[in-house]
């Protein structure tokens, strides 16, 4: 007969990854926000960035769209600013936080935003 408990204890000893191994492998990330006052500046953002982007989210927030933007540390310095540049073409930097456009506004795309608008959304030429 099998003993369940010692059998399922040798699978979790067997996957176990120590912790200080996990931290070393997790990637930060620093969010910036960007506002627009039309979606189409932000469809026409979409297209001129290249693909595949950093991950983003869009969130509606008192008449206005919000794109918080998420980049690798490891890729946040050398790519910031020329990404920065474009979107400010389009858009302009605000210091509200995160967790307040996820607390009081509108999440309209919660995952790859900008490559879910080049998508679905074409260009106007």
């Amino acid at each position: 007969m099998m003993n369940h408990d010692m059998y399922s204890s040798q699978l979790e000893n067997r996957s176990f990854t120590p912790e200080h191994k996990l931290s070393q492998h997790k990637t930060v990330y620093h969010s910036s926000v960007y506002k627009f006052k039309d979606i189409e500046n932000v469809i026409q953002l979409s297209h001129r960035l290249p693909q595949p982007f950093f991950n983003s989210k869009m969130v509606q927030f008192n008449k206005l769209y919000y794109l918080v933007v998420y980049y690798p540390e490891h890729r946040f310095i050398r790519n910031r600013d020329w990404v920065e540049s474009l979107v400010l073409e389009y858009g302009e930097r605000t210091p509200i936080s995160v967790h307040r456009l996820e607390e009081y506004g509108k999440m309209i795309i919660s995952d790859n935003a900008l490559a879910t608008i080049k998508h679905f959304f074409k260009q106007l030429v």
